[in-house]
């Protein structure tokens, strides 16, 4: 029930002027005693509405309530239309027009919402029949593989690699990379993801066929010039009894790879056959689950971190080729180790995700 003004303006009397106390004004005018400290508090020459400096200062909000949601939900729409988007184009998608709010306004409020320009991360793009296979791949190894299988049946991880050659390294170490406006904790969130680097892109380009195996470390680092099915059966022929060999794991010859075409060609296929081996292949899109992948991103960060630190300007393709090779098989075996051990971690979690991208 409201409470006229003339029992606001005694209650306001009382407990200002007179000195009496919250219990006693609210048994003199018959009201709660939350009453009696909320009017005794009140700016009365405002007619009882009192101004907080909170509802006063700074300039008017640009943005409405209405507006925001808008542009919460052009962000997914452009993610899935577009991909990249500039804050123009997220204003026009949302109608929001330039006049009345500025690019800065915007990009205060994305900040504020957690969205910031950061880089997009190269993990390839991934379509919803690439997850449901995922899914499934994840599933066939709970179920018809042993928990360690990654670390004493599968024999070796192998897959083609290529480094960038410049003749700078230093100035290609601190070149800016591609960014996206994302959160934090979205970097493998479909549509914040940038298409993979192709290699043989920018110049001549290290191209390295490499192996790894757990407590074994790296079992083959071959340079090559051109990978296509002849070439991969001559390395299946010359090299995989020595690998086998060497990886000592069980007798099934189990070993895993991408599904690069030149690896599972036809010729690719026969020679596997020759060599009595079984292939694990992982679905397409899918370097989480292949540890080798891991161990090329450890090794790009530490060539760029050693022409950072050893200030490399000029560099010939020979010494570069060199350096590749030693980082590669200088990696220590604790490394490479828990990177395999961490593979029953990824399949649960993938099955758990419906197949979306790890973080890894």
């Amino acid at each position: 029930m409201a409470i006229d003004h003339k029992t606001k303006a005694l209650v306001y009397y009382l407990s200002r002027f007179q000195g009496l106390s919250i219990r006693q004004v609210a048994r003199e005018c018959n009201v709660s005693r939350a009453t009696v400290w909320r009017i005794s508090k009140m700016d009365m020459s405002n007619n009882g509405c009192k101004k907080t400096r909170r509802e006063t200062r700074g300039r008017p909000r640009k943005l409405n309530k209405r507006q925001e949601r808008k542009l919460r939900r052009s962000i997914q729409i452009l993610r899935e239309q577009e991909g990249n988007f500039t804050i123009k184009r997220l204003m026009e998608n949302a109608c929001i027009c330039r006049k009345d709010v500025s690019e800065s306004t915007i990009s205060r409020f994305l900040n504020k919402e957690g969205y910031y320009y950061l880089q997009a991360r190269k993990k390839g793009l991934l379509t919803k029949t690439d997850m449901k296979k995922r899914r499934t791949f994840a599933r066939r190894m709970q179920n018809e593989y042993s928990h360690d299988v990654w670390t004493q049946d599968i024999a070796f991880y192998l897959d083609g690699t290529g480094f960038a050659y410049k003749r700078n390294p230093l100035d290609q170490a601190l070149a800016p990379k591609g960014r996206v406006w994302r959160k934090r904790s979205e970097g493998l969130t479909p549509g914040c993801t940038a298409k993979g680097q192709k290699t043989g892109t920018g110049g001549r380009v290290v191209k390295l066929m490499v192996a790894i195996s757990y407590d074994k470390g790296v079992v083959i680092c071959k340079a090559y010039d051109k990978l296509d099915g002849r070439y991969f059966a001559n390395i299946i022929d010359e090299n995989f009894e020595s690998m086998f060999g060497t990886a000592d794991k069980s007798l099934k010859r189990l070993w895993l790879q991408d599904g690069d075409p030149s690896q599972n060609s036809a010729m690719a296929r026969a020679a596997m056959d020759r060599a009595n081996c079984e292939l694990l292949k992982i679905p397409p899109r899918s370097p989480d689950l292949n540890p080798i992948e891991n161990i090329f991103k450890l090794v790009s960060d530490a060539l760029r971190k050693q022409a950072i630190r050893s200030q490399i300007t000029k560099e010939t393709y020979e010494e570069f080729k060199n350096r590749v090779i030693s980082t590669i098989q200088s990696l220590p075996l604790e490394v490479i180790n828990n990177t395999i051990a961490s593979m029953p971690n990824r399949v649960k979690e993938i099955i758990k995700r419906k197949g979306q991208r790890l973080r890894y």
